[in-house]
């Protein structure tokens, strides 16, 4: 796996340098919580009609896979958030990739 990265990141025109600082980079742990209603809002959001996905009383009912992409934007809140910027600063090897 981290050969495939390498590669794809040099092929961003990344040095070495930076390919290895984008790699080695750990992003800071971040509190998120969610239930059935933001389940099965994201679920129907995307476009899942299976009723495992979004029928809550389903007896095999579960968040659809890619859930967790998005729970960092919503992090603890039970309201509606804005759109997080602070979610999308880059390691510095990637401030000037366009």
């Amino acid at each position: 796996r981290f050969l495939v990265l390498q590669v794809a990141l040099t092929a961003m025109g990344l040095t070495p340098a930076e390919a290895e600082s984008v790699r080695a980079h750990t992003f800071p742990t971040r509190r998120v919580s969610y239930n059935r209603r933001d389940t099965i809002l994201y679920n129907l959001g995307i476009g899942a009609s299976e009723p495992k996905y979004v029928y809550e009383d389903h007896p095999d009912f579960a968040p659809f896979p890619t859930i967790p992409l998005v729970l960092a934007l919503k992090g603890t809140s039970t309201d509606i958030v804005p759109f997080s910027t602070d979610l999308l600063a880059f390691p510095p090897a990637l401030a000037d990739v366009p």
